[in-house]
Parts: structure tokens; sequence; C-alpha cells
């Protein structure tokens, strides 16, 4: 019998998955960490404390959970890799991989049916309700569970971050909280990858090539037109050392692509959004459930 509460999830990856006691116990402090605010902590380690004292083999003291509690919330933002080196274009590259003449249409036909419905597609590309930011404008933005923005209007949501966060917000050093940053970055899921320059065959040509093994090999989730002039694609990268996701990304420069966004907060454009300036619709042209995060 499956239990219905989601924390289900976490203790059966838990009980099946290998490695240490003290592993398991982490796994699912984590869920209930992500799943909680701060004032709840003591409840947590009562929890995890009543649940290790049935397991006779292996015991865990309360201070013992107390401190992973404690370093799980508090522990430093995730590192990554510096911006790859290369900062211009190789006209060569560009023109072998421009000669396959993909296009939009070559990458729709591969795609899965896409939803009409924004929020739709957040739910695909976002499993386990983690914290989204989403911007209206390069100025207002908000970061809140994926389960709120599906209750919410999103009809003129322009940007999205397109990796999760690890809270609402955070305090920065002067005292001001924000709500998208580098550091509150919960972990690379996607990476994004635009192009500025070529038409936009060209540019889907470039994204899917990338997305082939002689290209990198990172699985294409999902692209997006800007709604001006440029395509977004969106990389599976999750569980991608960041040095091999440099050197994808260096290549992905060398073929015109936009260096800043590799900071994993910058924004990318909203699926099925609307570019305001424009007054275009930001369309998804190409969508696959299997290349997006899976649930876990």
């Amino acid at each position: 019998m499956r239990l219905a509460h989601p924390m289900s999830l976490a203790v059966q990856k838990a009980m099946t998955s290998g490695g240490e006691f003290h592993a398991k116990v982490m796994l699912v402090a984590r869920f209930l960490i992500r799943e909680s605010e701060a004032e709840q902590d003591e409840e947590i380690i009562d929890l995890l404390f009543e649940a290790t004292q049935r397991v006779k083999r292996r015991r865990m003291t309360r201070g013992e959970i107390g401190r992973m509690v404690d370093w799980l919330r508090n522990r430093p933002a995730r590192k990554y890799a510096a911006m790859p080196k290369r900062d211009a274009a190789d006209p060569r590259l560009i023109e072998r991989v421009d000669a396959l003449n993909f296009g939009v249409a070559g990458l729709a036909a591969r795609s899965d049916e896409i939803p009409e419905d924004g929020r739709k597609v957040l739910n695909i590309l976002y499993p386990n309700n983690p914290f989204i930011c989403i911007g209206f404008s390069v100025s207002d933005f908000h970061t809140k569970r994926l389960s709120e923005w599906l209750k919410a209007p999103l009809d003129g949501a322009q940007y999205l971050a397109p990796n999760p966060m690890r809270a609402e917000s955070m305090e920065k050093p002067d005292g001001s909280l924000t709500k998208k940053c580098h550091e509150l970055v919960l972990a690379r899921w996607y990476l994004a990858v635009e192009f500025d320059n070529g038409s936009l065959d060209q540019q889907v040509t470039r994204l899917a090539w990338l997305g082939s093994k002689r290209g990198g090999g990172l699985p294409l989730a999902i692209v997006t037109f800007s709604g001006s002039k440029s395509m977004h694609g969106l990389y599976r990268a999750i569980g991608t050392h960041e040095r091999r996701l440099a050197m994808f990304y260096d290549t992905a420069i060398s073929l015109g692509a936009d260096p800043a966004l590799w900071t994993p907060s910058q924004f990318t454009r909203m699926p099925q959004g609307f570019h305001h300036t424009k007054h275009e619709r930001q369309e998804v042209k190409f969508l696959s459930e299997e290349n997006a995060i899976t649930r876990r």
C-alpha cells in the first residue's frame, strides 16, 4: 500500500536506495526541511530522533540529528564553475552547424504535445514543488512554490529563472532581501542557451545540434521563442559535473550563444509568456517530457 502523503516519496527512496544509514536519514531530513519553515526544525529533529530509535542496528543521538538539520538548513550556497573562457564565436563551426538546416519545423516534428497554458509547462519542468522565480518585468519578480504559481494567472509573465531557489528570499550582506540571486539557487537543474544572431531556423538548428552527441549531448528539454528575435533552449543539467557543463557551454558560446545565461539565476523567457515590448506570445516550439527533470 502506498502512502498518499508526498513524504512517502522521500521515505520510499531512502528505504530502496543504497548507502549508509546516516545518508538515508539525511535524505528524509532534506525533504522535511524543504517542506517546512525554520521554526519547525525542533519538530523535525524530534520526528527523526524517534524514528531512528526504532532501528536497533544503528541509532543516532538527538545531538547528531540536530547538527545535521542545522547544516542542511544553513549550508553554504553551492559553488558553480567559472564562466567558460571563450568570448568569441567560431564562424567556421557556425557555418558547419547551420548547414544542417534542421530548423523550427524539424524540431517541432520531434516535440511532445505542448500545453497552451504556461503553468502546465512549468509543472512538467519542475517536479517536487520547488521555489520558482518568475518575472513580469526585470524589476517585478517573485519567488514562490510551484503550487502557488499554478493557482496564479501568469498571462503577463515574461521571465523565468531556469533553476529553482532554496527559499523565497535571502538576506544580503547589506541587510536587504533578494528573491533571485546566484547564492539563492538550490541547484543547477537546467542550463539555458540563447542566440541573438542568425535566423530562427539557424538558432534552432544550433540548439538541436548542441543536444546531440556531437554537440555535447545534454538533453534538450524545451525551446521557447522570445517573442522577438531569439530562441531560448533549456538543457537538463542536474547530476552533470560543472566541468562538463562548462565544456558544453564553451561550445555553445563558440556558436554565438549569449554567455550571460551561464549564470544559474539569469532570467530566460517564460514558456507561453508574453513579450511586453513586442506584444508577442513567447511560444514553446519544442518540449520533451523525457528530457525534463523526472519526478524523484
